[in-house]
């Protein structure tokens, strides 16, 4: 599955609430960094029928070459 919109930031800027509030999707939400270490998606109904995909994708951080979070393996694919 590819989703038709990422939300990418740093850590504890509300992506994970954005797509729980735009979707049926229940991403582990809490108060500390790398809460998100795996993409979770979920789609916003649109116009009575037409879904959007969304991806809560973990940001690129400080230590992300070192293994902190996903690091660049996984983004290097996000566009």
């Amino acid at each position: 599955l590819v989703a038709d919109v990422g939300f990418l930031g740093v850590p504890n800027a509300g992506k994970s609430t954005l797509l729980a509030s735009c979707s049926a999707a229940r991403p582990k939400i809490a108060n500390y960094p790398f809460t998100t270490i795996v993409p979770n998606l979920g789609v916003c109904d649109i116009n009575g029928g037409a879904g959007l995909v969304l991806c809560d994708i973990p940001g690129i951080t400080k230590g992300a070459s070192e293994g902190t979070g996903l690091g660049f393996a996984f983004l290097r694919h996000v566009r």
